[in-house]
C-alpha cells in the first residue's frame, strides 16, 4: 500500500482537500512502521477484545497504516451513516455541489472541464469536445464519460426523443437533417469517420481513446424550415440516456460488467476512485441485499437498492460519499486492516452491547426539536419524466404536527419507491425522539463495521437499540466519539401498498401548437399594374407571408413577400400589364414557425381598367371571296385597338346568328376618331357574322361568354 493511499483512506470523509483519483503505487515510508510500533508499545493491541475479527487483524499487524491519522490528521472518522450525511443534502443546509438531472442535459464548452464518470443508467448531455462546420453541416462532439461504457439507449434533441436508423435521425421534423454516432471507448476505438471525412485536420490519432462520446451533425436548412428543424433557434442541445460504466467487478461471478447494483457501484468507486481496498466477500453480501426484490406501491417488484449517478473529478470525496450513502440508506466505515467497508440499508441485529462501564462520557437528548420536519420528500431522477428531476409524493410522518417539510436531493436514485424508502428512513431518524453523544473506551474498536449497537445503561435507565450515525477515533488513540440515534427493527419495515405515496403522474398532455392556415385569400387588379391581395384577419400573434409567381411575366420561381404586423392585405405594384399572377399565403409566428400555404389564387395585372366607348361605325361586306369589315374608332383617349370576332354558317343560312358561335380572328390596332378596316381573305361559300369590341391598352374590357355593352355587331355577309 502506498503512503498516499494509506493517508487518503485514513481520512476518508474527514478531508475536503483531496480530489478523488486512482491510487498510485509507491514504497511504504518508515514512519508508518514506527507508528505501528507506538500502538503496540502503548498496549493498544492487547486491550482489544479478542473476539473481534477486526481487532484480531489489527493485533496481528494487518495494514495498520490506515489507522495512523491520530498523529497525522488528528481525529479520524471511521464510521458514518445516513443520519449524519443527509443534512448536507436537505433544503435547510447548503447543497452539495452536484448537477441536477436537468442541468446535466446541456451541451457546454469551457476552457477547462473536469473528467466525468458515471454509473448505472442516466440521461446526460456533456462537454463539447469539438465543433466545426463543413459541407453544410454543423458537427459537434459531446464527451459523455472518461471511461468505457455500455452505450446509449436513446437520444433527445432538445426535449424531443428521436429514433435513429444507422445514425440518421428519423423523427420528424428533424428527419433527413442530422445524424448521431456513439462511441463507447472500447479498446481499439477509431476516429469518427464522418469527422475524418469532413475535417482534414482530424486524423486517426483523434480517436478519443478510452473516452465515451457521441458525435452529431445538424444540417443548415432553408429559412422556411429553420424554425421547425431548430425550434430552439440554434443547433440542437443533444442528450442521451446512456448505460454508463461497464467495468464494474462483481465478486459473485468474477465478471466485470455494467450494473447499477448499489453495492457494486460503491465498491468500484472506493477501489478505482478513492484507491482503497475492500473485502470482496463482504461486498458480495451487500450486493445480494441490493438485488433482493421489494414490492412497490403498484404491486410490481423491483430490486432494493440501485445507484445511477454521475460524478466529476472536481467533487470532494466526502460529497461523493454522502450521495452514495443517501441513495441506498447506507453506512460506510474504515476497518483497522486498512480496507473500506459499507452496509446498504437494512436491519442488522446488533452484536455489540455497551453498558455504563464502557462510557467515558455520555449525553442523551430526548424529544424532538421544535423545528423537526413532519413531512418528507426526496428529489430523484424519474425515467417516466425523461430522466429529469422529480419529487416523491409527500411522506407525512405526523399529520398532527406543524407542517414542516424536509426535502432531500438524491439524484442517484431513479425509482419512486426507492426514493420514498429513503424519505421514510429520514423521517423515522428525524423523529426518533432519542439520540446520544458519548465517548467510549477501547470497546470502540468492536463498533467498527457495526451499524447498530445495543445500549444497556442501568444508571441512566437507557435500554434499547441505536443506529450509529458517526464513529470517530479521538486524538488520544484510546477512545472513540460515538453519535447514535434510537431505532428498532420495525424502522426498516415498509408496506408500500399502504404507505408509499402516489407517484406524480407524467402523462403526456397532447397540445396543438399547429400554426393555423390562412383563409379568404383574394386579389383585386388595380390601375397602374398593381394587385391588392387580401385575406381574412388572423390572430394578433401572427404575421403573414405571400408568395407570388407568373410564367407570363418570366417569374417561374416563387418570390416571398411579408405583410406588416396586424395587416390582412398586401399591395404589389410594378407588375407586367396583362400577365397573370399566382399567389399563396401562410401564417408565421413570432418564433418563426410557419403554417401551410393556402390554395393558389390567380389574378391578371391591369395598367388601365377603363375600357373605351363603343365604335362609332361598324359594317361588313363581301368583296369577291374576301370579307371586308369597316369601322370607325371612337373619340376616346382610352382607345387602343378593336378585337374582331367571326361566326361561320352554311350558304343560305337565314337563322339567328350568335356570339357564342364566334371566334376571335383579329386585333386591329389604331388611333381614336379614325376610320379603319380589316380584310378577311379567301372565305369559302357561306354566311359570316362579325362583331367588333374596342379595347384599351390593357385589353379591357375582357370578353367572357357575353358581349360587353360597348360591342358592335353582328354585321353579316354571304360569299357565293
Amino acid at each position: 500500500m502506498s503512503i498516499r493511499k494509506s493517508l487518503l483512506i485514513a481520512s476518508f470523509l474527514a478531508s475536503t482537500a483531496l480530489t478523488p483519483r486512482p491510487a498510485e503505487a509507491g514504497p511504504i515510508a518508515a514512519f508508518v512502521v514506527g507508528g505501528f510500533s507506538y500502538f503496540a508499545s502503548a498496549g493498544v493491541a492487547a486491550g482489544l477484545a479478542a473476539g473481534t475479527a477486526y481487532a484480531g487483524a489489527f493485533a496481528a499487524g494487518a495494514s495498520a497504516a490506515a489507522f495512523l491519522g491520530g498523529s497525522v490528521l488528528g481525529r479520524v472518522l471511521v464510521g458514518i451513516g445516513i443520519s449524519a450525511v443527509s443534512a448536507a443534502l436537505t433544503n435547510r443546509t447548503p447543497q452539495v455541489a452536484v448537477s441536477s438531472p436537468s442541468e446535466r442535459l446541456v451541451n457546454y464548452a469551457q476552457p477547462v472541464s473536469y473528467m466525468r464518470r458515471g454509473y448505472g443508467r442516466i440521461r446526460t448531455g456533456g462537454i463539447v469536445g469539438f465543433t466545426g462546420f463543413a459541407n453544410n453541416f454543423r458537427h459537434v462532439v459531446i464527451l459523455v464519460a472518461a471511461h468505457t461504457t455500455k452505450g446509449p439507449v436513446t437520444y433527445y434533441l432538445d426535449k424531443t426523443e428521436v429514433a435513429l436508423d444507422g445514425g440518421d435521425i428519423l423523427t420528424e421534423p428533424f428527419a433527413g437533417h442530422g445524424s448521431i454516432r456513439p462511441h463507447i471507448g472500447f479498446a481499439g476505438q477509431i476516429v469518427d469517420n464522418v469527422l475524418a471525412e469532413n475535417f482534414p485536420e482530424i486524423t486517426a490519432a483523434h480517436d478519443f481513446a478510452g473516452l465515451s462520446y457521441f458525435a452529431f451533425a445538424g444540417e443548415r436548412v432553408a429559412d422556411s424550415k429553420f424554425a421547425d428543424v431548430y425550434p430552439g433557434g440554434d443547433i440542437w442541445n443533444v442528450s442521451a440516456v446512456w448505460d454508463m460504466c461497464d467495468t464494474i467487478y462483481d465478486p459473485r461471478d468474477g465478471l466485470t460488467k455494467w450494473t447499477d447494483n448499489a453495492a457494486l457501484v460503491i465498491a468500484h468507486e472506493l477501489v478505482h476512485t478513492l484507491g482503497a481496498e475492500v473485502d470482496w466477500d463482504e461486498v458480495a453480501i451487500e450486493a445480494d441485499v441490493c438485488d433482493a426484490l421489494v414490492t412497490n406501491r403498484d404491486g410490481a417488484q423491483q430490486r432494493r437498492w440501485t445507484i445511477n449517478a454521475e460524478f466529476t473529478d472536481d467533487m470532494e470525496w466526502d460529497d461523493v460519499r454522502d450521495r452514495l450513502i443517501t441513495a441506498c440508506d447506507g453506512y460506510m466505515f474504515e476497518r483497522p486492516d486498512g480496507k473500506m467497508g459499507f452496509r446498504v440499508g437494512r436491519w442488522i441485529e446488533p452484536t455489540v452491547t455497551l453498558t455504563g462501564a464502557d462510557f467515558v462520557s455520555f449525553s442523551v437528548t430526548d424529544g424532538k426539536d421544535l423545528g423537526t420536519a413532519s413531512q418528507f420528500v426526496v428529489r430523484y431522477a424519474e425515467p417516466a419524466n425523461d430522466y429529469e428531476e422529480s419529487q416523491t409524493g409527500v411522506y407525512v410522518y405526523d399529520d398532527t404536527a406543524r407542517r414542516i417539510t424536509s426535502e432531500t436531493t438524491a439524484y442517484e436514485i431513479d425509482s419512486h419507491n426507492q426514493a420514498w424508502r429513503v424519505a421514510q428512513r429520514l423521517a423515522r431518524l428525524a423523529n426518533a425522539g432519542r439520540s446520544i453523544r458519548a465517548t467510549v473506551e477501547l470497546i470502540g474498536f468492536e463498533l467498527i463495521g457495526e451499524r447498530f449497537v445495543h445500549i444497556d445503561h442501568a444508571e441512566l435507565g437507557i435500554v434499547g437499540d441505536f443506529e450509529i450515525s458517526k464513529l470517530v477515533r479521538n486524538e488520544d488513540g484510546l477512545t472513540f466519539s460515538l453519535e447514535a440515534v434510537a431505532t428498532r427493527a420495525t424502522d426498516f419495515v415498509s408496506d408500500a401498498s399502504t404507505e408509499e405515496p402516489a407517484r406524480p403522474v407524467y402523462d403526456q398532455v397532447e397540445s396543438d401548437d399547429t400554426v393555423p392556415d390562412v383563409t379568404g385569400l383574394a386579389g383585386a387588379a388595380l390601375d397602374g399594374s398593381s394587385i391588392l391581395w387580401q385575406w381574412d384577419a388572423q390572430g394578433a400573434s401572427l404575421t403573414q407571408q405571400l408568395q407570388l409567381r407568373s410564367i407570363e411575366a418570366g417569374i417561374e420561381d416563387w418570390v416571398t413577400y411579408g405583410a406588416l404586423e396586424g395587416q390582412a392585405q398586401l399591395l404589389l405594384s410594378g407588375l407586367l400589364d396583362g400577365a397573370s399572377y399566382e399567389a399563396q399565403v401562410r401564417n408565421r409566428t413570432s418564433a418563426g414557425r410557419l403554417g401551410s400555404w393556402s390554395a393558389s389564387v390567380t389574378v391578371a395585372a391591369v395598367a388601365n381598367s377603363t375600357p373605351p366607348v363603343a365604335l362609332t361605325a361598324f359594317a361588313a361586306s363581301a368583296d369577291g371571296v374576301d370579307g371586308l369589315v369597316t369601322f370607325t374608332a371612337p373619340n376616346d383617349p382610352n382607345y387602343y385597338a378593336t378585337r374582331i370576332w367571326r361566326a361561320d354558317y352554311a350558304s343560305g343560312y337565314a337563322g339567328t346568328v350568335s356570339f357564342a358561335d364566334a371566334a376571335l380572328i383579329q386585333t386591329e390596332y389604331g388611333i381614336p376618331s379614325t376610320g379603319d378596316s380589316y380584310r378577311d381573305p379567301a372565305l369559302a361559300s357561306g354566311v359570316y357574322a362579325y362583331w367588333g369590341v374596342p379595347i384599351n391598352a390593357s385589353g379591357r374590357p375582357e370578353i367572357s361568354e357575353t358581349l360587353p355593352a360597348t360591342a358592335s355587331g353582328p354585321a353579316t355577309l354571304e360569299i357565293i
